[in-house]
């Protein structure tokens, strides 16, 4: 399975939460599509051919495409921070990252959800060493 270690960062971590408020705001902007509309002068097709104003609304395709290529590239970033942390083998360490990065817990929500006698800092410190030996291997 592909963990998608390889090029993974703590700021990309940290970015997970904003990343699943940009997808909602996207999915919204979306899902409200912004119209555009413009107006021209026509005739009728008989007689009397009188001049009127024609109005024309319809989807800004520009703006849909733009919105949906952000999207996209923001769900394949969330999901490439998932399969980092789903690849984790040890238990403790994926449970610590996902409840710091993925839940955005403090140190102390993170001791709490990891049980036992794990502190604060303990958490904080398996994953500062769990990052520095996979990310740091490959930022030197």
């Amino acid at each position: 399975m592909d963990t998608g270690k390889q090029g993974m960062t703590r700021a990309r971590l940290e970015q997970y939460r904003a990343l699943e408020r940009e997808i909602r705001m996207l999915d919204e902007q979306l899902r409200l599509a912004p119209l555009v509309s413009d107006s021209v002068r026509g005739s009728y097709a008989e007689p009397p051919y009188t001049e009127h104003t024609i109005t024309i609304t319809g989807v800004d395709q520009a703006a849909l495409h733009r919105l949906g290529r952000r999207r996209i590239r923001a769900r394949i970033e969330r999901r490439a921070i998932e399969r980092f942390i789903d690849g984790i083998e040890d238990s403790l360490t994926r449970t610590i990252l996902e409840e710091r990065y993925i839940r955005g817990g403090s140190w102390a929500q993170v001791a709490k959800a990891a049980g036992g006698t794990n502190t604060s800092d303990g958490v904080r410190m398996i994953a500062k060493r769990y990052l520095h030996w996979v990310i740091g291997a490959g930022e030197r």
